[in-house]
């Protein structure tokens, strides 16, 4: 699989992101890391480890097992869509993941209990978790936007209640939320 690596800079006069296109092809599908430095914040301002920890991925994620999941857990923003079905695993752990441009699908995991995707803040698609025999739990205490519609399908084992408590945080600042719902536990 090869790919173009977009190189991101952060302008220390404004403070503001760039990308250059390198159209050096890659000899895998796993952009290299690209470190993003800035002058040093004020103290007060918390969003800066943000900024210093930015990892991108262009091009779709598919996650079957941790061994899977571990070759992409630096990564910050996958620019693309984001599959997981495990096999034999049963909890998927990303803890850097704050951002996906396309649809996260949590589908067809035979084994998956627990997901936590604790720093995610923003999914630019769909985000659908269906067909998930043992689920039960899940983390997203960040996720602020999301920008399509929400599926929770056929989690016989995932609870209404957790599912009610993403909407409520997801509408807590106004967002429109289009929810599709069947066969969770009631």
């Amino acid at each position: 699989i090869t790919g173009i690596l977009f190189v991101a800079i952060l302008s220390q006069a404004c403070g503001t992101m760039e990308a250059v296109d390198d159209p050096t092809p890659l000899e895998s599908s796993l952009v290299e890391e690209q470190m993003i430095t800035a002058p040093t914040p004020p103290i007060d301002t918390p969003a800066f480890d943000d900024v210093i920890q930015t990892r991108f991925y262009f091009g779709d994620v598919h996650v079957r097992s941790v061994a899977d999941m571990n070759l992409f857990h630096d990564y910050t923003h996958v620019m693309g869509n984001v599959l997981i079905n495990m096999e034999d695993d049963t909890i998927a752990h990303w803890p850097a993941l704050r951002g996906v441009s396309g649809d996260i699908l949590i589908s067809d995991s035979r084994t998956l209990a627990h997901f936590d995707f604790s720093n995610l803040r923003a999914i630019h698609g769909n985000l659908v978790v269906q067909r998930n025999a043992l689920l039960k739990q899940f983390m997203l205490p960040k996720l602020a936007t999301i920008a399509s519609k929400i599926y929770f399908v056929n989690n016989p084992h995932l609870s209404h209640c957790k599912i009610k408590e993403l909407v409520g945080q997801l509408t807590e600042d106004g967002q429109e939320i289009y929810l599709f719902e069947d066969g969770n536990e009631q």
